[in-house]
């Protein structure tokens, strides 16, 4: 027997099925617009922390400020982007720095 024992079998691709249409791609999907709102979920993930971190930093006032949608709590996508390429700044210095206006 050539086989290892208990190994770890590698998922076939599923690009390489015979029956795969090869005009359809398993790419992920292409990074979204500038203007994108996205959740507390997708906020955190940017900012690669945890959910109740990112609301212990907004309530503390130091990420950007939230839009509200009715009860939806939602961020500009390029905006906390930008606020980690600032370094982080608390939100009054961050307004500041925008003129009150938002990235």
């Amino acid at each position: 027997m050539n086989q290892k024992r208990g190994g770890f079998k590698k998922p076939p691709n599923p690009a390489l099925r015979k029956d795969a249409d090869p005009g359809k791609t398993t790419e992920a999907p292409k990074q979204a617009d500038d203007d994108t709102l996205v959740t507390v979920n997708e906020a955190a993930k940017i900012c690669r922390m945890s959910r109740a971190m990112f609301y212990k930093l907004h309530a503390a006032g130091k990420a950007p400020r939230l839009i509200k949608l009715g009860a939806l709590s939602r961020w500009r996508r390029q905006e906390l982007l930008d606020w980690i390429k600032a370094g982080c700044p608390s939100r009054e210095q961050w307004e500041g720095k925008n003129n009150g206006k938002r990235a």
